[in-house]
């Protein structure tokens, strides 16, 4: 059996192992490339470590310490609230509501799991209270916090632009962004009219006491000087990294530095709260695929992926496949590491729009993460109110995950 067979052999075992198990990959991915490279191969183990993202872990650092300080502080807790509080409460507008500020708040940095993690619990109270399709306000929560998912400042658009700038490709950032948002929006829309939304429209809301979740708004919300100075320093990173175009790791880190030396968070708490699975599951994952890019291995699964598409329909095949397996793996641990690579190849081989291939890898891996077998569906299903059929609830969200694989591949090759 070649070197490349079996760096592609491997590869493929870890993203099974990824659906069924709860094993981290990463270093699954690791203890595969040392054992194919270097044990069977002979590739020296110094020629192996090169192949670890030392920019890409920067920058998974940076980021998610900076919002980890925020989250912990409880500054976007109180973005969350302060924002509920201006919706003067019609059940219409709640589902939309919640939408924006997922897409906000994961947009400046978070990403989609802190995010859903923080308005889960509201909105499903919201829903409740208002009687609110649970499912409906589901969607609207997990999708409008993916939506953003490919900000150049969130974990998971760090990963995919990173990825793409590793491979010599042009700074598509804002692409990516922009097709996700349009591609999750569409689908929105259509789900709003399809699971209850017109239905809303007919109910009358007076305020938002009423509307919300009566605990959010029983206390006034206070900004304190560390909150302030977080937002302060969110502000920075943005502009720095936007504007200035400066590294958003490290700047990320030192801003993280200066906000716990002026005593904003418990470091240690912000230490724990950072995805370190998640950063480890990246980097593993995209050593293998150094492997396989050394062996030849990369080179067999593009002419796999190949041999099932034509130039037109390149972006169906490439948001399918990668969505497919996102329902029941990780995202930007496993998905995106393992698929962005192997796009150039494929654009080469049988045709078709770089930047549209690269969307679709991109929405095909987060459009199906209502499914319950994900992180985010599992936040929801365990925010939902203790009378709600959770039952019927995780059969909708796994049967809508599912069918956004086939759904979000035929608005990947309409749209992009």
């Amino acid at each position: 059996m070649s070197l490349a067979l079996m760096s592609l052999i491997a590869l493929l075992i870890v993203i099974a192992i990824s659906c069924v198990l709860p094993f981290n990959v990463g270093l699954m991915s690791i203890a595969f490339t040392f054992v194919v490279g270097v044990l069977l191969g002979g590739i020296k183990t110094a020629t192996i470590l090169k192949e670890f993202p030392v920019s890409l872990f920067m920058i998974l650092v940076g980021v998610t310490y900076l919002f980890g300080i925020a989250q912990v502080n409880g500054t976007l807790d109180r973005l969350c609230n302060t924002s509920i509080r201006l919706v003067r409460g019609k059940a219409s507008m709640m589902p939309i509501v919640f939408f924006v500020l997922g897409f906000f708040l994961s947009a400046i940095g978070p990403g989609a799991i802190p995010v859903t993690a923080l308005l889960a619990p509201p909105a499903m109270a919201v829903a409740h209270k208002m009687k609110i399709n649970p499912f409906l306000m589901a969607l609207f929560v997990v999708n409008g916090a993916n939506a953003a998912s490919l900000s150049p400042i969130t974990p998971s658009g760090a990963i995919a632009v990173g990825l793409i700038k590793n491979l010599g490709m042009p700074d598509i950032s804002w692409q990516l962004f922009s097709n996700t948002a349009i591609a999750n929006i569409v689908i929105q829309v259509i789900a709003y009219f399809m699971f209850g939304g017109l239905a809303l429209w007919r109910r009358d809301s007076k305020t938002v006491a009423n509307s919300g979740d009566s605990s959010i708004q029983a206390e006034p919300i206070r900004y304190e000087r560390q909150h302030i100075l977080s937002l302060l320093g969110i502000a920075v990173l943005l502009f720095g990294a936007l504007v200035l175009k400066l590294d958003v790791g490290l700047l990320g880190i030192v801003i993280g530095v200066i906000l716990t030396v002026l005593g904003c968070a418990d470091e240690s708490k912000v230490l724990k709260s950072m995805p370190w699975g998640t950063i480890l599951m990246v980097c593993g994952v995209t050593v293998l695929v150094g492997l396989m890019s050394q062996t030849g291995g990369m080179k067999m699964f593009i002419d796999l992926m190949a041999s099932i598409s034509s130039p037109s329909t390149l972006t169906l095949v490439a948001t399918f496949i990668p969505g497919v397996i996102s329902a029941y793996s990780s995202s930007t641990g496993v998905v995106l590491p393992a698929f962005l690579p192997l796009v150039p190849g494929l654009v080469d081989t049988v045709g078709g729009d770089l930047v549209s291939v690269f969307s679709g890898v991109c929405l095909g891996a987060f459009l199906v993460d209502a499914s319950p077998l994900s992180t985010l569906g599992a936040l929801i299903l365990g925010a939902a109110a203790e009378d709600v059929d959770k039952r019927k609830l995780f059969n909708q969200l796994l049967a809508w995950g599912l069918s956004m694989s086939v759904v979000g591949a035929v608005i990947a090759w309409l749209l992009f």
